[in-house]
């Protein structure tokens, strides 16, 4: 930090947290009235005193301010890596070490390097993280001035990936809580405890975790800092209750610490502790919202969200006793950890959702199809709708109602089959169900219609229930949906792409991008329904777009002109596929031909637009 901060925070003294809000709303005032160089100043000192700056004051400072401070740009990039913005905190994190580095400040530019290593692990830049690590471990051995407690916990939790010693971990833990205690930084000591009990809670003796605990509980009250840690106390011991399979318990804390304001987790800690609620009520079985998961997908860029979210799917698999998922996610998990493992206490939980998959895989093995009561439908609704299993095949079922059918299918289509009976109340039938008996007596006329049509046409009993407001097709009755795979397929390939593995990527978008097709009869209309048929489609022009930017970068230009053919029939009136189309038989040395689709798409441009097209693709063509 700035020389100038380093001697008023000596003059001040460091380490209390006692009377930080008033300070930090003396600098919302200065940030308010602009007076940005005095709020910077007080910032600084307020950071290096060891006060938790929020990130709507830092957002406050003009950008061409703010990389002027190294102490802020530290401090915001951890606010940055706690949201999952991990690129933009990665440019932060880097500006920090370049300005530490050139002002001669040592430890500061150690921290930042720390924080740096973190990121990059994160977005799975295990390369880059590795040199980051080696150089801190290796200036951490040949220190002069004592060891840097920062850089102690990063090599604590990231150690495993240049080959320390993981039972050295808690040792390297143990002594950063030490020197952020000799330092004065309670708020830093109370984190590196943290995060050794998170680390440990599958591993470490139940009596030393236990004593850990309350250790940081005195620490926490000591400092003040009880509230602040509210829900990661809550955290640890719902991970600590998941240790011993106590599920009853686990929902028990959950409910019960109201007080804990979950949006105070970091977003991958607020994850885990969302997979272990679910993972407790499945198997407690207690109905558990499984969409939410599917948020996660969005976290991509994060390698440790990749885990949470194969191990939630996999759990949901193991739940829901659906052996074809099961084994698919077991699968995937692997995967991740050839690419480089994970933290604990990701790996323990993984390994440990693995063994129950091996044991159900392997019992699931020894049964013989014989004895199994029915055989699951597999359902297409791509081109078509059908039901298909071992030889059997039914393309038509007959229907009384039309709303029962339309019910039939809007489940087929959600996660899981089953959806809330008010939204099917509100996008069905257009009413709330909790307004009268009319709509919710529909709702149950469509129920009996179905069960009657799929146990005359599918064999199954009881093919739909309603129960704690939830309307649900029997999942033993559907084992595949072509819909629910190309999703799932779109949405890992992306996950994938975004994490670099694009060659496994592209397997998959091909793989979705045939399933594709026109959904379901044509002539069934519903608001909802086109909602769905106009996400598909939006799904598949992108997995179009990548497609063809793969095959036109690898020079595939024959494979480039089958993928824009099929991206103009999706969008017959996007000047983006037209230009596809025209880089790629062009490239083929057919110029004449990609002047005919000039032509085209002048013509769709004027007709449907009213606007011409790029000139600068008609200068390369016409010259």
């Amino acid at each position: 930090m700035p020389i100038r901060v380093v001697e008023y925070v000596k003059q001040n003294g460091m380490g209390s947290t006692r009377g930080e809000k008033p300070l930090l709303e003396a600098v919302g005032k200065l940030l308010a009235s602009k007076r940005f160089d005095e709020a910077i100043f007080q910032l600084e000192c307020l950071s290096a005193n060891g006060t938790f700056v929020p990130a709507q004051l830092l957002a406050q400072i003009p950008s061409k301010l703010l990389v002027k401070s190294p102490v802020l740009l530290h401090a915001y990039a951890e606010h940055l890596t706690g949201q999952g913005k991990l690129a933009l905190a990665k440019t932060y994190a880097l500006l920090a070490v370049k300005t530490f580095l050139e002002q001669g400040l040592s430890a500061s530019f150690q921290a930042s390097c720390a924080l740096l290593a973190t990121i990059h692990a994160r977005l799975g830049e295990l390369s880059e993280a590795e040199v980051v690590l080696l150089q801190l471990h290796d200036e951490n051995l040949r220190a002069d001035e004592g060891q840097s407690g920062s850089v102690l916990l990063a090599l604590a939790e990231l150690g495993h990936l240049i080959g320390l010693e993981e039972s050295r971990s808690a040792e390297r833990y143990c002594q950063a809580i030490l020197l952020f205690e000799r330092e004065g930084q309670p708020r830093l000591a109370c984190t590196a405890a943290f995060c050794r009990l998170f680390a440990g809670v599958y591993t470490m003796d139940c009596g030393v975790w236990e004593d850990g605990l309350s250790d940081l509980r005195r620490k926490l009250n000591g400092s003040g800092l009880a509230g602040e840690f509210d829900s990661r106390l809550l955290l640890l011991e719902c991970a600590y209750a998941s240790r011993s399979g106590n599920w009853d318990y686990l929902l028990e804390l959950e409910r019960g610490r109201a007080t804990a304001d979950v949006k105070e987790l970091d977003y991958y800690h607020a994850a885990y502790l969302q997979l272990l609620v679910l993972r407790a009520k499945l198997r407690t079985g207690k109905l558990a919202d499984t969409q939410t998961i599917d948020e996660w997908e969005h976290e991509a860029s994060d390698v440790r969200m990749l885990w949470l979210y194969s191990c939630a799917k996999l759990e949901v698999s193991l739940a829901a006793k659906d052996d074809r998922q099961t084994k698919r996610w077991k699968e995937r998990l692997s995967s991740l950890r050839a690419n480089g493992g994970a933290p604990p206490p990701i790996e323990r939980l993984a390994l440990s959702l693995e063994r129950d998959a091996e044991r159900n895989i392997m019992q699931t093995d020894d049964h013989s199809a014989a004895v199994r009561t029915s055989i699951p439908w597999k359902v297409r609704c791509f081109g078509g709708f059908g039901f298909f299993r071992e030889g059997q095949e039914v393309q038509r079922l007959v229907w009384k109602r039309k709303k029962a059918f339309e019910l039939f299918l809007f489940l087929l289509l959600q996660p899981g089959y089953a959806a809330p009976k008010d939204q099917v109340a509100s996008l069905l039938f257009n009413g709330d169900e909790n307004e009268g008996n009319k709509v919710s007596n529909q709702i149950y006329v469509c129920v009996h219609q179905i069960r009657q049509t799929a146990e005359r046409f599918l064999g199954l009993e009881q093919a739909v229930v309603v129960k704690d407001g939830i309307v649900r097709l029997s999942e033993a009755g559907f084992d595949y949906v072509d819909v629910e795979k190309y999703r799932t397929l779109v949405k890992v390939g992306e996950n994938l792409w975004g994490s670099g593995e694009r060659e496994l990527a592209l397997e998959l978008m091909e793989e979705a991008s045939q399933l594709y097709g026109e959904l379901l009869p044509a002539s069934l209309n519903a608001d909802w329904l086109e909602l769905v048929r106009e996400q598909l489609s939006d799904y598949q022009e992108g997995l179009l777009h990548k497609l063809w930017d793969a095959a036109y970068g690898a020079r595939q230009y024959d494979r480039a002109e089958t993928v824009a053919k099929a991206w103009i029939r999706l969008v017959p009136f996007k000047e983006q596929a037209y230009h596809a189309m025209i880089r790629s038989v062009y490239e083929l040395g057919r110029k004449n031909e990609a002047k005919e689709w000039y032509g085209r798409l002048e013509a769709m441009c004027r007709d449907e637009y009213g606007v011409m097209p790029d000139p600068g693709l008609r200068t390369k063509l016409f010259g």
